[in-house]
């Protein structure tokens, strides 16, 4: 039971030293018997004599649990134990080795490695909550309460119990502990922890201390005066250099500073880094920020982590980060100089900053490596007296302990690093589950959840870890037969989720502006996606699935629009990881484990939009409508608080005084009188029984002081008891009648509050002449409302004078003396408090018709002394006149002033570009007498306002509301027994199954003049003091919004019928299991009732679907178009259970390997968020043509088909193993050199599959039964008669005996019943083998698209740098911290005077781009998008209404992919298309896809599918049989009537096995010169590379490829994470390029990279931006008409552009039909008909077209031959001039031959220009020769025809010599006569 090794694999030993194991479980009691069952026992002597010496020593060491249990907190490197001998042991040791030590006295311990996990679930949660776990250096356990386990907390009567909020309380450690050289050593001795004092950095990417705002560190040194000095540094500069120091801090070695003073400190002055000053006495040095800084560095001492720990120990030197403790025994580690800085900075992280040194720190913020008890106990751990006792300890759902009789089979990180290894366990456990799990229904159920609501691992950067993906999972296996609801709320609490979709921390824009300065918007990932794939869908449906379409367009009807994102945006808000804590898998990571936290002050606090036209909190009562005391109502809540008064749901603002309590006043409850005592209390026989939760069952009378408050928040109850009121949902209103200013005292803010709100401020009372007040709080944080200030402040008498009240005030201090504590305890100057001054509220209207609150409170007697003063009242910034908070309203008939019109007559103000309104508010009735409700939808459909309970109203004397009658199914109530139909009158309909109340009122605002009206919109959270509770609320109602969405039922039961086994439901299908979900009920056989009746009952609906008779009917197994293709995993697991697979006795884990990238498909791997397959994808073939959906074919790629036949070959001949293709992880890699008899040994595997059938010997019988197990049957009898005697044959050709068994199995997993739910039949014909093409003639030509997934941030590829318009300030405005400066940007000219700007800026990794740019070969396009036409911003979302959905990434995708919004061309790809035109005109094509399925390729053309980690041989074994021949055979030609699913499978593995025996073999040889980065894009463009090198055997002279590279969607982090991938962009084009440079093609290349859309200009809260539409793009290529930029970059970014839709969305001014357009004309479709067949939509762009002539440049060739003149007569005198003369001749005539048009025609080519010239050494006097040699360049379309040129150059040049005759009176007789002339290409 100490620290030592018990390894539950061989391959997590590491032998370098001897591992420090931390948290070992306890040791079991150990006997002779024990002893005697392992045959290797390692014994050690451990440094203590007895127990009771373990347990009592400074060491750290504890008991655990019981006194049998111990646990060692120190390694046994630590104890001096490790040698070579225990190493040795352990580097072959195996699961049956065991560790024993012993004592002095004898005592023997037993090693047990298994991870001490506490029990600590729901209903058994840790008694203590895992206080006694503190002592050792780890977290409290407990929980923190969430709506998940707040029924089950309990009160601790512990005395070592901890809370999750406070910990301990029966001690604390010495105030702080100094960070010195010693005490640093002494942490090191005291934990074994690898702490260093960091020295040695260079100034590396340091900057000046000069930089305004920045924090620099400064080192004293021993250098004199003289010595301590930098050269060239202004004595400006050094004045503010010692200014800064005298104002620094920190200790007398290390100071920091912080620069704001920049006007006279030179920033730009390079010498300012590293500079030395003396000052004071003393010489001071700049240095690097990390210098003496303290890290714990455990991290970098792992072997996969530091890049120089395996280097070292492979040469047998010792780990270099442990060697400065080790073997220096130092504290401080140097940073090499030979390093670069970027490995320190990019590590930084993963090491735990502890500070600097002279630091002085705390214990509690230590991380958990240094919280020892032995710790504490050196630094001043001393008792408080307190008692733990009391604490509120809460579990969590499935935190249960470990098992520890069974055999360790999981492993789990605690200490050291696994790296690689663990990714994939979580993978193995669902593997586990899947083969062996009782519950297969709900397992099944599980997975189809999970591939709807993803989590997937490369959107959290934990994949080593297991227990948080295995805790969101099952979320989905606990409700798979419960209610939707549920699974909503706990994957959108779920931290998972908020990581992976990016609301994670998501703010509010008034909090970051507040309290940062900058304006940026919350994050919209989330709100669109849980719409998009979690809930309503895209467009509305029917029940029975079909779209509802617009009578007036016949299009779909969208389900949501981006405003109705950008308002549930703001929902999602305020969600925070909670607190770290002990129990749970986590190392250097957040809690991933429990439920968010919510942070109310970061929650966006202003109405929000629903998806009915509507608001978020339509139906909810007015908070202002609850009765005054509402915690003596009969359904008021309490929770229990425990010992620690600290609410869990409200914002208390003595929070931060909670340390001294003493000085807080709880509101404490009278024992003796009170009703609400007794209900909380709960007494029996004398003692109080503590519920969790208490709701009162009854109205209460008040008692005592019960009766002189309004509102309450923390009770006490008892002593060390207290609870927390819970006010019930209500919504507040931004307009009312009532409003009165409310002030705090600091910050001096005010603004308006409604009169009967009692929950926000308290009383100033003010003695009669006095000009400010006091407060008479009756305890620490009472809220009162104005009427109860009011009576307050009249019924009390002040010591200052006779009488008081409630007046407005200038100061305000609490009720005693001044100075004194106030007699309700602690007062802080944040509250609120009511001043009797009026306020109005006024709306600022913007274009779009959104409207800002603005408060206008009474300030002029609060300000009256304090003008010229900065101390003055001032509104508060969300509400003040220039706030931005706008938000929509519903106007009536669409109707509002704008700034456009003037403001349209409506007498309003134009201010900053809105227009300010003064308003009313107008209540009135909307039923009557007369016009009574028709029914219960007609009370949702027209009241807005609900109400409380009418019983509620009993407490209030005049407020009692009476029954009066029910009419069309509404109950009616009405006042004081009134019969009038009035505001006060109280509907109540039956709704969902619960009884809800309405108010008969309808609040509208009006504005003043102009007649436009408004609803008053209701909002959940308060504008003064936000509370956590409304959050809840405001969360609640946002769910119910999606959750109650009619589209829900329809939308998601396609998906589940989908996820099992029919991926075309029928419209009743889809009904029925609607219907189901809708119902929360499904009879079956008119007998057996399934579900709740509950509305979203899961399991209703899942009956509907697997008892449908869709789903039972035999008779539709012979439907063509019945059932579906089998998911890759599904039908894997569905060989193991049914061949009864067995893992290996000796690997109790099944572990695979790289599944997801063999099978495309891998629970926890999804490649993003929209799973593993689109829902609706249509292959091309058969399913598309008969517009059929099958899902599954879109991972059914060559690659993809050849590594799943593969696999189960392999699992089926040699178990699961990872050899030849196998799917398994084992631990022997030298597969090639084993002979087949050592595979055949089970030990050597995971596992085999054990099935044996009935009668092993007849083939028959083993095929029989194998058609029922893996087709139910369903195999034709043709294909069983085929593989009988295939397999009789081998059962005689062999001695195996499962040899026909294994075969058997082999052969029909390839099957199409196998791999479908359909019937085949065979028609007789042969299908076509995939044939051997032949080299093509023709020019090659290739476009390589390369698709940036996720939305590209293109506004930072391509940014604003020299403009005439101030273009690059906007674009830095708008961006904000999401922007580029001029410093980083890379300069390039654009070229273009059309431009707004004379220079752009590239992105600062984009150096091989700009290379390539400023050779011509890259150009830019701006503003591109998807369009339907041209748009403005008044139109462009009625043009797009119903024909796209502009901002989602998936129809996006498409989009751009298939370029045909119109979807004239259904089915196919532009590419596709383009590729279909060519093949028509005798081109040879090719369509390849090196990343999966693409739309943009489909077409007629089939796709061949590469993988870019090369092409894998099929059936690799060498032993086995060629069992090709009879595959194929299996899969030959079917009838028409034969399962199209079937026939998708056959043709797709036809062509596979065609295209891999082609690939393999080729792509042997065609290695690159170049070196690719290792890379995703990387290796994909070296795979590009190879296939073009390849093109002769490929036969293709037009080549398209589909490349694509993730990470572009970031809503976080925007410009760290669009770093890495721009640099990965640059790295693999600049070597691309080269490579097709090096094989003479990248002048037949275009490399195209796009993206779906582009990002929102302005950031959000998360450091990244959003959706958006127009995006900057660029073309690659040696002929592009590179080095400018084309189309219209945006002249201006502000809100105010025409561009401008909102938040920086663009519109795009050029769709890709324009950028398309030359493309394709240049890749050799260039007729109108052909143009418009590729890209249909381009009609409606005509203007605006790129040419080719726009996009490329023509090709250039140089031909070059030589003229022969034979003269009559040669002169000897024959000079250089004379020579030359003739030379010009020859050139005139030659320039004009070639730039006659009729030479053009005949050549084909363009002359471009010529050179000429005499070649001296073939003067030739005696045989009368004089050459001229030219070279002619020529720039062509198509290839030209140089034989026509030289044919006509002789034919000139024989015809005409009248051109030479002036050369010379010596050249009259002159006869030229050319022959020869020869033409080199």
């Amino acid at each position: 039971g100490w620290a030592g090794l018990y390894p539950t694999d061989p391959m997590m030993v590491d032998f370098e030293d001897c591992l420090e194991i931390r948290d070992g479980n306890p040791p079991l009691s150990l006997t002779s018997e024990v002893l005697s069952d392992y045959d290797n026992i390692f014994t050690t002597a451990l440094p203590f004599a007895s127990l009771d010496a373990m347990t009592e020593s400074p060491m750290g060491e504890r008991i655990h649990g019981d006194e049998t249990t111990y646990i060692l907190e120190r390694g046994l490197r630590d104890l001096g134990l490790c040698d070579t001998t225990f190493s040795d042991y352990f580097s072959n040791s195996g699961i049956g080795n065991v560790v024993i030590g012993t004592l002095h006295d004898g005592t023997q311990l037993y090693f047990d490695s298994r991870m001490a996990l506490e029990e600590n679930t729901l209903t058994n949660p840790l008694s203590d909550g895992g206080g006694e776990n503190i002592d050792a250096g780890l977290e409290c356990s407990s929980a923190p309460r969430t709506f998940l386990n707040q029924d089950h907390c309990i009160l601790s009567e512990s005395d070592n119990a901890c809370s999750a909020r406070v910990g301990r309380e029966d001690y604390e450690i010495g105030s702080t502990i100094l960070l010195s050289v010693a005490n640093v050593t002494r942490l090191h001795e005291l934990t074994g922890q690898y702490l260093y004092i960091m020295t040695g950095f260079k100034m590396d990417w340091v900057e000046s201390p000069c930089t305004y705002g920045l924090y620099s560190k400064w080192l004293s040194t021993d250098k004199s005066s003289s010595e301590c000095k930098t050269s060239g540094i202004d004595s400006a500069t050094k004045k503010t250099i010692k200014g800064l120091l005298d104002n620094s801090w920190g200790s007398e070695v290390m100071r920091l500073t912080e620069n704001w003073e920049d006007e006279t400190c030179d920033e730009n002055n390079k010498k300012t880094i590293g500079m030395q000053i003396f000052h004071n006495g003393q010489c001071w040095e700049h240095v690097h920020p990390d210098e003496y800084e303290v890290y714990e560095m455990n991290y970098w001492t792992r072997p996969d982590t530091h890049p120089g720990n395996k280097i070292m120990d492979n040469n047998g030197f010792y780990n270099p980060i442990k060697k400065f403790w080790d073997i220096d025994k130092t504290p401080f580690l140097s940073f090499p100089a030979s390093h670069p800085i970027d490995r320190w900075i990019n590590n930084r992280e993963w090491f735990h900053h502890i500070g600097t040194i002279g630091d002085y720190v705390e214990y509690k913020w230590l991380p958990v490596s240094l919280r020892y008890k032995g710790v504490a106990m050196e630094f001043g751990r001393t008792s408080t007296g307190k008692s733990n006792k009391g604490f509120l300890v809460c579990g969590s759902e499935r935190e249960d302990k470990a098992e520890t009789t069974a055999t360790p089979i999981f492993d789990f990180i605690a200490g050291e690093s696994a790296g690689d290894y663990l990714r994939g366990q979580n993978s193995n456990i669902w593997t586990m589950i899947a083969l062996n799990s009782k519950d297969q229904l709900r397992q099944r159920m599980a997975w189809a959840l999970s591939q709807i609501l993803v989590v997937t691992e490369n959107q959290i950067d934990s994949e080593q870890f297991t227990e948080i993906f295995l805790n969101y999972y099952d979320i989905f296996v606990k409700h798979a037969f419960g209610n939707y609801r549920d699974v909503l709320k706990e994957i959108s609490y779920s931290p998972m989720m908020a990581e992976m979709l990016s609301y994670l921390n998501s703010r509010s824009t008034s909090r970051i502006l507040e309290t940062e300065g900058i304006r940026v918007f919350p994050d919209e990932n989330f709100a669109r996606e849980v719409m998009q794939l979690f809930s309503i869908g895209t467009i509305l449906l029917n029940m029975d699935g079909t779209p509802i379409l617009n009578p007036e367009t016949n299009l779909p009807i969208p389900t949501y629009d981006n405003f109705d994102i950008m308002s549930f945006a703001r929902a999602w808000t305020g969600f925070n990881h909670q607190p770290e804590r002990g129990n749970i898998e986590t190392e250097w990571n957040p809690n991933r484990i429990d439920p968010l936290n919510l942070e109310a002050f970061s929650r966006d606090q202003f109405p929000k939009r629903d998806l009915n036209n509507g608001f978020i909190g339509d139906g909810y009562p007015l908070c202002v409508d609850l009765p005054s005391k509402g915690f003596l109502i009969k359904g008021a809540t309490f929770h229990l608080l425990g010992k620690k008064p600290l609410p869990y749901f409200s914002y208390v603002t003595v929070y931060e005084h909670i340390e001294n309590s003493d000085d807080i006043k709880y509101f404490q409850l009278d024992s003796s009188n009170s009703e609400l005592y007794n209900n909380l209390c709960n007494s029996s026989d004398g003692q109080c029984n503590f519920r969790n939760i208490v709701t009162l069952d009854s109205n209460l009378k008040c008692e005592g002081e019960e009766c002189s408050i309004d509102s309450l928040t923390v009770i006490k109850v008892a002593e060390n008891v207290f609870y927390e009121y819970i006010r019930p949902p209500c919504v507040e209103v931004p307009f009312s009648n009532k409003l009165i200013s409310i002030r705090q005292w600091w910050p001096l803010n005010s603004m308006c509050l409604d009169k009967n709100i009692d929950y926000i401020a308290r009383e100033v009372c003010v003695p009669n002449g006095w000009d400010g007040g006091f407060n008479r709080c009756r305890f620490s944080e009472e809220k009162i409302s104005f009427a109860g200030a009011k009576k307050r402040c009249e019924n009390e008498k002040y010591p200052y004078g006779d009488k008081s009240s409630m007046d407005d005030w200038k100061w305000a201090e609490p009720n005693g003396e001044f100075g004194d504590t106030p007699e309700c305890g602690v007062w802080n100057e944040e509250y609120w408090q009511w001043a009797k001054a009026d306020c109005t509220v006024s709306v600022k209207v913007n274009e779009d018709g959104n409207i800002a609150v603005v408060h206008d409170p009474d300030l002029s007697f609060a300000n009256e002394d304090r003008e010229g003063t900065e101390d003055y009242f001032k509104v508060h910034s969300l509400v003040d006149s220039d706030n931005n908070n706008f938000f929509s309203v519903n106007w009536t008939n669409d109707k509002y002033p704008k700034p456009s019109n003037a403001c349209a007559g409506s007498n309003c103000d134009i201010v900053a570009g809105s227009c300010h309104c003064d308003v009313n508010v107008v209540s009135t009735p909307v039923f009557t007498q007369s016009s009574l409700p028709t029914g219960p939808d007609d009370v949702i459909a027209k009241l807005k306002i609900g109400s409380f309970h009418p019983d509620w109203y009993d407490t209030t004397p005049g407020s009692t509301y009476i029954f009066d009658s029910i009419v069309n199914s509404v109950s009616i109530y009405h006042q004081d027994g009134g019969t009038d139909f009035d505001v006060k009158t109280i509907f109540s309909i039956e709704f969902r199954g619960e009884t809800r109340f309405y108010k008969n009122i309808a609040s509208s605002i009006e504005l003043v003049v102009g007649g436009y009206k408004f609803r008053n919109p209701p909002y959940f959270v308060n504008w003064a003091i936000p509370q956590k509770q409304q959050m809840i609320y405001e969360t609640e109602a946002v769910l119910d919004t999606y959750f109650y969405h009619n589209n829900v039922a329809p939308f998601l039961s396609n998906l589940i019928i989908k996820r099992f086994g029919i991926s075309n439901p029928s419209p009743r299908y889809i009904k029925v299991a609607a219907s189901a979900f809708k119902t929360g009920s499904f009879l079956f056989n008119e007998s057996m009732k399934f579900g709740s009746g509950k509305y979203g009952d899961l399991g209703a609906m899942l009956a509907a679907i697997v008892l449908d008779r869709e789903a039972l009917s035999p008779v539709l197994d012979s439907d063509p178009t019945y059932g579906s293709l089998k998911e890759p995993l599904l039908k894997f697991i569905k060989l193991m259970r049914s061949m009864e697979f067995v893992p290996n006795a000796e690997m109790p884990q099944i572990k695979l390997e790289h599944i997801d990238q063999k099978l495309n498909q891998m629970p926890y791997r999804y490649p993003n968020v929209f799973s593993f397959f689109l829902p609706d994808y249509s292959p091309s073939g058969p399913l598309s043509l008969a517009s059929l959906t099958g899902p599954e074919a879109q991972i059914l790629t060559t690659p993809t088909i050849i590594s799943f036949l593969n696999g189960m070959i392999s699992l089926i001949d040699i178990g699961l193993h990872e050899c030849f293709g196998g799917f398994g992880r084992t631990i022997d890699w030298w597969c090639d050199y084993n002979e087949k008899e050592w595979f055949e040994e089970d030990s050597q595997s995971s596992g085999h599959l054990n099935f044996s059938p009935s009668d092993p010997n007849d083939a028959s019988i083993i095929v029989n039964e194998l058609s029922l197990l893996l087709t139910n049957d369903r195999l034709n009898d043709d294909s069983k008669t085929k593989i009988i005697k295939q397999v009789k044959k081998a059962m005689k050709d062999t001695d195996d005996s499962n040899a026909g068994l294994r075969l058997a199995q082999k052969l029909i997993v390839s099957t199409p019943e196998f791999q479908s739910q359909n019937q085949m039949k065979f028609s007789g014909a042969n299908r076509p083998d995939f044939e051997q093409p032949t080299p093509s003639e023709k020019e090659y030509k290739a476009i390589v698209y390369i698709f940036l997934d996720g939305g590209a941030d293109s506004f930072n590829m391509l940014a604003p740098y020299t403009c005439s318009n101030g273009l690059y300030e906007s674009y830095q405005l708008e961006r904000g911290s999401i922007s580029l400066s001029k410093e980083e940007l890379l300069e390039i000219n654009s070229n273009n005077p059309d431009q707004p700007c004379s220079v752009f800026g590239l992105h600062p990794r984009f150096n091989q781009l700009q290379n390539l740019y400023n050779k011509g070969e890259v150009l830019f396009a701006a503003n591109i998008g998807v369009l339907t036409e041209f748009v403005t911003k008044d139109d462009w979302y009625l043009k797009h209404d119903g024909q796209t959905q502009l901002f989602a990434h998936n129809v996006q995708a498409e989009e751009i992919q298939k370029v045909d919004i119109f979807n004239e061309q259904a089915g196919k790809g532009m590419l596709g298309r383009l590729l279909d035109i060519l093949s028509s005109k005798g081109h040879k094509t090719n369509a390849i896809s090196v990343h999966g399925e693409s739309n943009v390729l489909v077409g007629n053309t089939p796709v061949i599918f590469v993988d870019s980690s090369g092409v894998e041989k099929f059936n690799p074994i060498p032993w086995s049989d060629d069992i090709e021949p009879v595959i194929k055979d299996l899969n030959n030609g079917m009838t028409s009537t034969s399962g199209l699913f079937g026939e998708t499978w056959s043709r797709l593995l036809y062509k596979a096995l065609g295209e891999n025996k082609i690939l393999f073999e080729a792509l042997k040889d065609a290695d690159p010169t170049e070196s690719f980065p290792e890379t995703h894009l990387g290796e994909q463009l070296l795979t590009v590379s190879k296939l073009m090198k390849i093109r002769n055997i490929r036969g293709s002279d037009r080549d398209s490829f589909y490349v694509s590279i993730g990470g572009f969607d970031n809503h976080s982090n925007l410009k760290s994470e669009f770093d890495n991938r721009v640099a990965e962009i640059d790295e693999a084009l600049g070597v691309f390029a080269a490579e097709m440079d090096v094989q003479n093609t990248w002048n037949s290349v275009a490399v195209v990279v796009v993206s779906e859309f582009a990002r929102t200009l302005t950031p959000n809260s998360g450091q990244g931006s959003d959706h958006a539409w127009g995006g900057n793009y660029f073309i690659a290529g040696g002929l592009v008409n590179g080095g400018k930029v084309i189309g219209d970059y945006p002249t201006d970014f502000s809100l105010k552009s025409p561009l401008n839709i909102d938040r920086g969305r663009l519109i795009p001014t050029r769709s890709w039909d324009s950028l398309w357009n030359g493309i394709v004309e240049w890749f050799g479709a260039s007729e109108r008909i052909e143009l418009d067949t590729v890209l249909p939509n381009r009609a409606n762009f005509q203007s605006v077209l790129f040419s080719k002539a726009d996009m490329f440049r023509s090709p250039v060739v140089s031909v070059k031959g030589k003229i022969e003149f034979k003269l009559s007569k040669m002169m000897s005198n024959i000079d250089e001039s004379i020579s030359l003369a003739v030379v010009n001749v020859a050139k005139g005539k030659l320039e004009d031959l070639l730039g006659k048009k009729k030479l053009k025609k005949k050549v084909k080519a363009r002359f471009v220009d010529l050179e000429i010239s005499w070649l001296k050494s073939s003067f030739n006097e005696s045989k009368k020769v004089m050459k001229i040699e030219c070279e002619i360049r020529l720039e062509y379309a198509e290839e030209p025809k140089v034989s026509s040129l030289a044919k006509e150059i002789k034919k000139s040049m024989k015809k005409d010599v009248a051109r030479f005759k002036d050369l010379g009176e010596e050249f009259k007789k002159m006869k030229k006569n050319i022959t020869t002339l020869k033409v080199e290409n």
